[in-house]
């Protein structure tokens, strides 16, 4: 059964005809639930339910009617857009206002204390194992929330002759920063490109920055997967070593003592940046050269004279008698 309402009602009832809300409030996105939500209760016109107080009781008891049904419907919704952890707790109120005021009071942390907290956030990210899809979506998560908090010109500076030229300059240096901030945290191997987008007389953007970053990962996979299949299956009359990885770690280990233990495979007989775990193209690498080697000493061997025992002609002639 549904309510009707006079044409002449100026707020009509909510409808369920609402898109699913692809975030729920679990206490440590709120930010970005309090955003998606407050986007969804515009769609359907509902969105001063969060700011606004009920109406206050008026001869006009259908409009009155009409906007406590819209508001258990906001109530309705904020409530299957929580956790359960947290959705006991909104029992007690009753109005979506009453219930979007207490979840902003709990989970809303001051400015101050969120942008600190996610710059230090962003200071601390490394590329590590992620990949370069991988560390830009982690990246991009942070950044953007700091962006966000960035105060923006008004809308008449951004046409205006005056203001406009800088806004956009100051626009641009952030950009920059941005780009600054995604490869300082990547891995050494992108070392040499880092360098080279760095070193160039116009600085990239963060979109340019990811895509030749992106096309050098494909590069750098290529070479290792072609190393591995190049490499020997066998070598004649040597039997391979039982662990390639353990004999040449111990050699490196007795160079150069190491007890920092390997971030990657925790290993301590070798640095991070000769993990053959971490880095297979290494090993592929080390084995190449070592079986060339022993293909170059099996080649030299049969071609070395033995010594060898010259008789007089007379020494060679059979004793018979």
């Amino acid at each position: 059964m549904g309510s009707t309402t006079s044409p002449s009602s100026s707020i009509a009832p909510v409808s369920f005809g609402y898109p699913v809300l692809d975030v729920k409030l679990d206490g440590s996105n709120y930010r970005e639930w309090a955003f998606s939500l407050k986007m969804m209760l515009k769609y359907g016109g509902s969105a001063s339910h969060l700011t606004d107080p009920p109406p206050a009781s008026t001869s006009d008891n259908q409009e009155v009617e009409a906007r406590h049904l819209a508001d258990d419907r906001v109530m309705a919704i904020i409530c299957m857009s929580t956790d359960l952890s947290i959705r006991s707790s909104l029992e007690d109120h009753k109005t979506a206002k009453e219930m979007w005021d207490y979840l902003q009071g709990r989970y809303q942390q001051s400015s101050s204390a969120l942008r600190y907290s996610l710059r230090q956030n962003l200071h601390h990210l490394q590329q590590q194992d992620m990949s370069i899809e991988e560390y830009y979506i982690a990246f991009n998560k942070t950044s953007s929330q700091i962006d966000s908090m960035i105060p923006k010109p008004p809308s008449v500076c951004t046409t205006c002759t005056t203001c406009s030229p800088a806004w956009a300059a100051k626009e641009k240096h952030d950009q920059q920063d941005t780009m600054f901030d995604f490869v300082m945290g990547l891995r050494s191997d992108f070392e040499p490109l880092r360098v080279q987008l760095l070193g160039r007389p116009t600085l990239p953007t963060l979109s340019e920055t990811l895509s030749a970053l992106m096309a050098e990962e494909t590069r750098l996979k290529s070479l290792a997967a072609h190393s591995m299949v190049s490499q020997p299956h066998s070598v004649q009359a040597v039997p391979p070593p039982l662990s390639v990885e353990v004999d040449v770690a111990a050699v490196s280990s007795k160079k150069a003592p190491n007890k920092t233990p390997c971030s990657h495979c925790g290993r301590t007989n070798h640095p991070d940046s000769k993990c053959f775990k971490k880095y297979p193209h290494l090993l592929a690498e080390m084995r190449e050269k070592r079986a060339t080697s022993r293909r170059g000493t099996q080649a030299v061997t049969p071609s070395t004279p033995g010594p060898s025992i010259q008789f007089p002609a007379s020494a060679v002639v059979p004793q018979f008698l």
